[in-house]
């Protein structure tokens, strides 16, 4: 039963709420102090209850924190969107520090034990849908609110880049190739000595994206590589 007063006081969230709660509390007390009064009981009975009930009203916000600090539990709930702001049903969701969402109407929902709670009060959601290469995530501090809610808008991942060498038909490396990426021409990129080449890909890693290499005497190459850590390899030849 005590831990259940707890966590009602402790859910209150501003002065006025708090203010209410106090004075319903009080009038119940008034209630049960009159019906002894009526019921010929000793008046100082009266009193010594009223002041049992400020003590009380004055202590109980506090136990009420302190208790929901060491055993609360914070209800986050997670709605995802995709970069129209329209709610996506099929994104894996994490946070920061760790734990599974459970799945709920509309959205994902971690219970995170106040225990858990980070030193700062701030924590991280992340959102992906690796198929459409969208991801996102957003910050959140926990404080005396233990039902928040949160949203992540995922956007088009362009973090990755595109590497590799370009090479003749005989797998020499050939340097001053003119490398870009279909669409953003003005980004190329000029290979090396060693024909090896270092571009933004505009796109996610692991996404497929359009090449194109050209050299005076050599001709011109378009082919579809996959951004990320895997090193791409063109091959041109002479004309």
């Amino acid at each position: 039963m005590f831990p259940r007063i707890f966590e009602l006081a402790a859910g209150i969230g501003n002065e006025w709420s708090l203010a209410a709660f106090a004075i319903a509390a009080l009038l119940i007390v008034v209630w049960l102090t009159s019906r002894r009064a009526i019921y010929g009981k000793n008046a100082s009975w009266t009193v010594r209850l009223i002041v049992v009930a400020i003590l009380v009203l004055a202590a109980l916000p506090i136990v009420a924190r302190a208790y929901l600090e060491n055993y609360g539990l914070y209800r986050l709930r997670v709605t995802v969107e995709d970069p129209n702001g329209m709610p996506l049903n099929d994104a894996k969701v994490t946070s920061s520090i760790g734990g599974e969402p459970k799945r709920i109407e509309g959205g994902w929902e971690f219970d995170i034990p106040a225990g858990n709670r980070p030193k700062t009060g701030k924590l991280t959601i992340y959102g992906e849908v690796a198929s459409a290469f969208l991801s996102g995530r957003t910050d959140i501090e926990l404080s005396n609110d233990y039902n928040p809610t949160t949203r992540v808008r995922l956007d088009h991942d362009r973090s990755a880049r595109i590497r590799g060498r370009v090479v003749d038909r005989h797998g020499n490396p050939i340097a001053a190739v003119r490398v870009s990426v279909i669409g953003y021409e003005l980004e190329s990129a000029s290979t090396g000595a060693l024909g090896e080449f270092d571009l933004a890909a505009h796109a996610a890693d692991g996404q497929e994206i359009e090449l194109a290499a050209f050299k005076k005497g050599f001709g011109n190459v378009s082919e579809w590589e996959q951004a990320g850590d895997r090193a791409a390899t063109i091959v041109l030849g002479h004309q």
